[in-house]
């Protein structure tokens, strides 16, 4: 206990009921998940931070992996693949070769 905590009354949190449109409420679920995705982020981060020695220290990102051809067309093709890991380096453009 703290000094003059014994002077104190408790308090009544007051509590109140406001209307929300669907959209509102899903937008505040989306800013929602959206915390929790960047917590999450931030938690992987921090434990790769660590795990992290010397040895095993990457500073560029990891090789695109799982490249699929998602729609062949007469005079293009639509490619798709698995987000690799950055490594903490920002992946700021792809460059794509036809071999």
């Amino acid at each position: 206990m703290f000094e003059g905590d014994d002077d104190k009354e408790d308090v009544e949190m007051e509590t109140q009921e406001i209307e929300l449109t669907e959209e509102e409420v899903a937008a505040r679920i989306k800013a929602k998940e959206v915390k929790l995705a960047e917590a999450a982020r931030i938690a992987v981060y921090e434990q790769k931070l660590k795990e992290t020695t010397k040895e095993n220290f990457q500073d560029v990102p990891d090789e695109v992996k799982n490249i699929y051809i998602d729609k062949i067309m007469d005079v293009s093709v639509s490619i798709s693949w698995d987000e690799p890991c950055d490594n903490n380096i920002p992946i700021t453009s792809y460059k794509v070769y036809l071999g």
